[in-house]
């Protein structure tokens, strides 16, 4: 599996180069946040960055988080379902199942400003030169 580079709200570190529009995976774990999915799933869809992809990991809803995810027919957006097994297992299926080298993650009840991704992204080619990946491992 390719290094995942994790976009977080940590201070930025320095990075290798990156192309002209990566391809993002952006991750949403969810659960029993049915009330605020639709919010978190269009706030990403809105992205002035539209190369990606978004994986919604329901961790075992009771709410209808499941169903209102379901509801987005973009072929962008993949819903994937799990047993409950807590926040870090949803974002460890997320990160088996990302398709890009660059990952973002965004909580099920958050929304993300249009220009998130490429703000990040512009971040990263500040900080051409280093060995490290914003989460700080090194890149062989």
């Amino acid at each position: 599996m390719p290094h995942a580079t994790v976009i977080s709200d940590h201070p930025p570190r320095k990075g290798p180069r990156i192309g002209p529009m990566p391809h993002f995976t952006v991750i949403i774990p969810t659960h029993n946040v049915a009330h605020h999915i639709g919010d978190a799933i269009r706030s990403v869809l809105a992205q002035s960055w539209s190369d990606l992809t978004l994986l919604v990991i329901d961790d075992g809803s009771s709410d209808g988080t499941l169903e209102v995810s379901r509801q987005f027919h973009d072929p962008r957006v993949q819903v994937l379902r799990q047993d409950h097994q807590g926040v870090s297992s949803a974002r460890n299926h997320g990160l088996r199942r990302a398709s890009s080298p660059f990952v973002a993650f965004l909580d099920g009840d958050d929304r993300w400003m249009p220009q998130r991704i490429a703000s990040r992204s512009r971040e990263r080619r500040r900080r051409i030169g280093s060995k490290a990946t914003t989460d700080g491992c090194p890149r062989g």
